[in-house]
């Protein structure tokens, strides 16, 4: 291959090649901001689902202690209990699709690994 046509290849290739790095950096920062928002939205529902399965529980607690309760009562509580726990394996899921960062193998507060 002569000079001239390493040379013509170099120079036609080049803006192909510079475009293909811009488009790896551009696809790695919106993976990067992906991670930390889909962080941020599994943080949120973290804690969400941790106050309503704390509410609910204090409700269950407060249902029972009333005593007999209406059956519209028990429906009720009952599908208090069914969106906390559908809430709560909402954000697991989310959470186990978000990976955590390097060096973080902590799942979250009090949770060993994750």
């Amino acid at each position: 291959m002569s000079s001239f046509t390493s040379h013509f290849r170099s120079w036609l290739l080049q803006p192909v090649l510079l475009k293909l790095s811009q488009l790896h950096e551009d696809l790695m920062t919106t993976q990067a901001e992906l991670a930390t928002a889909l962080g941020g939205i599994s943080d949120s529902l973290d804690a969400t689902s941790i106050e309503l399965a704390k509410a609910t529980q204090e409700i269950v607690t407060a249902v029972a202690n009333a005593g007999a309760t209406t059956p519209e009562v028990d429906a009720a509580v009952a599908r208090l209990q069914a969106l906390s726990t559908n809430l709560a394996n909402a954000a697991k899921t989310l959470d186990d699709l978000n990976p955590d960062a390097p060096g973080n193998l902590a799942g979250g507060p009090g949770e060993e690994g994750g």
